[in-house]
């Protein structure tokens, strides 16, 4: 009986370690190929030559306005961290819900691709 036992208890843990976390690596590589993405268009747009003072861009004047270059650089900048975040979180964390770090890390490449269009 005591043997039952153990086998039970042993099959049991070994049931808690082959749990899956909710966040697959492939949510990550879909929210990082959008960032993607969005960068790409950010690069571009920041290739732009600078408006002069008092222009804005427009079908005759392809230029990049600083104040929207600025926010495009924070954007990114918060994308990237919070992606490397969620990253490392899925990774070092198989068994345990990433899905609070993946949904901020899309949220913030959310953000950056609302700038990039």
């Amino acid at each position: 009986m005591r043997k039952l036992a153990i086998l039970i208890f042993a099959v049991s843990l070994s049931a808690c370690a082959t749990v899956q976390n909710p966040a697959t690596i492939q949510q990550l590589y879909d929210v990082e190929a959008a960032y993607g993405v969005a960068l790409a268009t950010a690069v571009a747009y920041h290739n732009r030559p600078l408006c002069k003072t008092g222009t804005v861009e427009s079908l005759t004047n392809i230029c990049a306005r600083r104040s929207i270059v600025v926010k495009l650089q924070l954007a990114d900048k918060r994308a990237r961290a919070a992606l490397a975040v969620a990253r490392a979180f899925i990774i070092n964390n198989p068994t345990l819900s990433a899905v609070s770090a993946l949904t901020a890390a899309q949220s913030a490449v959310v953000a950056f691709q609302t700038l990039t269009q």
